[in-house]
């Protein structure tokens, strides 16, 4: 009995990283669309108005987005369900992100204290 062994090498993308980055961009807005119930021209509105979410941008021009631009489509799309305005709704995320972010470097410095203490 022959066990068949392939005569190339198989192909391992890039992509497998061995840490996730909710961050690194990797969805093009069609994709992003069909994830999120948004329509392309609406995430295209929403960029150029409010300046959300801002897509990483290829050399090509195409939008990349993350996981994380992803999550917060959705919770915007949510907040203009329940009435909010998309205008509102940004200001809101954006204040939520940047306190996520202060909390980030806050425990980030906290660490490196600590670190230097031992």
């Amino acid at each position: 009995m022959t066990i068949y062994q392939p005569r190339a090498p198989i192909y391992v993308p890039n992509t497998v990283r061995k840490e996730y980055d909710v961050s690194s961009p990797r969805y093009r807005i069609r994709t992003v669309s069909q994830l999120t119930g948004v329509p392309a021209a609406t995430l295209r509105a929403w960029e150029r108005r409010y300046g959300f979410p801002e897509p990483h941008r290829t050399s090509s021009s195409y939008r990349l987005y993350s996981e994380r631009d992803v999550s917060s489509i959705k919770l915007l799309k949510s907040l203009c369900e329940q009435g909010i305005s998309p205008s509102e709704a940004v200001r809101s995320i954006k204040a939520r992100e940047a306190e996520l972010e202060g909390l980030n470097d806050s425990s980030q410095s906290n660490r490196e204290t600590q670190d230097l203490s031992r």
